[in-house]
């Protein structure tokens, strides 16, 4: 089997200076994420996914990190029978004093 016959799987993949563009380099979903909240968050609040992202951390650590820290404002649902939801917004000046507590 030559090289010639494994074209018909992807006619538009070659090594070298000429290959496509999409499979230069492809931006991480940390970046992206972390770009986002950057952009997004006028409102002084971060989600935990936001935080995340900016942080480089998972997001069970920041939930773990910020569950039972005062200041964050948690929306709680009960359905009867089913988990409970937990919904964290995290205010700027709230993250700025955990970060310096860890990072110290």
């Amino acid at each position: 089997m030559e090289i010639k016959d494994l074209l018909w799987v992807q006619p538009d993949f070659s090594f070298g200076a000429d290959e496509p563009a999409r499979a230069r380099k492809r931006k991480s979903r940390k970046t992206e994420a972390s770009a986002d909240a950057v952009e997004t968050n006028h409102s002084g609040f971060f989600t935990v996914k936001q935080l995340a992202g900016l942080w480089n951390l998972s997001e069970d650590v920041i939930r773990k990190e910020f569950e039972n820290e005062p200041g964050v404002l948690k929306l709680a649902r009960k359905r009867k029978g089913k988990r409970p939801y937990k919904t964290l917004r995290i205010p700027r000046d709230v993250a700025d004093r955990v970060k310096t507590r860890l990072s110290s």
